[in-house]
């Protein structure tokens, strides 16, 4: 059958997920000043789609959500979102991964004061992620801009020290399969 009734029971709720999350978005309701509204609409799609199984519909959804929200310059809203969804999808590395790299730079962007500790700290989180998935390349990346936006050295010692062992790892590596 169709996933939406493959006899486990969610085909109700993977119906009322996209309804959710049609909703949300018809009628030109992005464009709306109702951001509470959507948000909720948005929120509610994504719990239904992860209560039927549909994964990939809700980090669709996260996706969705949080483009909106830093359209809209919520931008500390849009970090917290990608870390709720990566938490949910630690199984898949690369995909904590991006959400956790996506978190960094929400943070980073946040209004009245940009929140550095926590988008520094995504941003390793996110390195390690990619790393464990195979992607050093977006690893090496993750930790270079985390070394080189300035927190380093800012007695943050636990960071200081990841940083510089992954970097030194991550270049390791590299250099030795180049």
């Amino acid at each position: 059958g169709s996933p939406a009734s493959d006899g486990s029971g969610g085909g109700s709720s993977m119906a009322a997920s996209t309804a959710h999350s049609l909703a949300a978005l018809a009628g030109g309701a992005w464009r709306s000043r109702d951001s509470h509204a959507q948000h909720t609409s948005l929120d509610q799609a994504y719990r239904e789609y992860l209560r039927a199984g549909c994964h990939g519909h809700a980090l669709r959804t996260t996706f969705v959500l949080q483009l909106l929200q830093r359209v809209r310059g919520e931008h500390a809203a849009a970090s917290i979102t990608c870390i709720r969804a990566a938490e949910h999808e630690l199984t898949i590395e690369l995909v904590e991964a991006a959400l956790q790299e996506q978190a960094a730079l929400a943070a980073a962007f946040s209004r009245p004061s940009p929140m550095a500790r926590r988008a520094t700290l995504r941003l390793v989180v996110a390195g390690a992620r990619y790393a464990a998935a195979g992607h050093r390349e977006h690893a090496l990346r993750c930790y270079a801009v985390a070394y080189g936006a300035g927190y380093c050295g800012k007695q943050w010692s636990l960071i200081d020290d990841e940083l510089h062992f992954a970097l030194a790892r991550e270049l390791s590596h590299r250099h030795r399969y180049a």
